[in-house]
């Protein structure tokens, strides 16, 4: 989280320093930018810097805080529209991430974003692993789901799907970006994927009379 330093500076400077901010991640992947760069373009010292965030990381979790507020918004709609079904709802966000990507001026931020997210979550020593907001924003439409839906109640059971449902949405949001898809074959992709996870890969076995 930024420092209070950061917080008490004037909302046009907070802004000049953001936008510089997304501008370098949009640039280049996350683990090539630069925090030259960063306070080059905002107009603040490398001391100020250290002044008001932590690092990088601490840094591009308060550029993504207004990626992440629309997130929430997107599941609180579809998860009411939806009646608690986590398919619909996940269908959904996969429709707002992609209404987001397509603004010219998200396509690399997003793309470059997801790409790091995905990188650190499989680094089980990664300080950002346990840090992934669009997941901690996920979990909390946990009270809200239909229990009727799972082949099981437990709250534990329940989480861990929330958690591989996640997982695909991920990946499948990170191939599109990267191969530049078009939103109709991801959609149907991650629609297969989420079936599976509704069926159970395993084939069920004919009972015996």
């Amino acid at each position: 989280m930024p420092s209070q330093t950061f917080l008490n500076l004037p909302s046009e400077k907070q802004k000049a320093i953001l936008s510089a901010a997304k501008l370098e991640f949009s640039r280049v992947e996350f683990s090539k930018s630069s925090i030259n760069q960063i306070i080059k373009d905002a107009g603040i010292s490398r001391g100020s810097f250290y002044m008001y965030f932590e690092d990088k990381k601490d840094l591009l979790t308060v550029v993504l805080s207004k990626l992440i507020q629309g997130v929430k918004e997107s599941l609180n709609e579809n998860i009411a529209r939806s009646g608690g079904d986590l398919t619909e709802t996940i269908l959904g966000l996969f429709d707002y991430f992609y209404e987001t990507y397509e603004a010219k001026e998200n396509q690399d931020f997003i793309k470059h974003v997801m790409m790091f997210i995905q990188s650190e979550s499989e680094n089980p020593f990664s300080p950002f692993a346990g840090k992934q907001p669009l997941k901690h924003g996920l979990f909390r439409i946990i009270p809200y789901l239909n229990k009727d839906q799972f082949a099981f109640q437990s709250d534990e059971d329940i989480r861990a799907t929330v958690d591989i449902v996640f997982s695909v949405l991920q990946s499948v949001l990170v191939s599109a970006f990267i191969q530049n898809q078009s939103i109709d074959e991801s959609r149907t992709r991650l629609k297969e994927y989420l079936k599976i996870l509704q069926q159970g890969y395993q084939r069920k076995q004919e009972s015996k009379c």
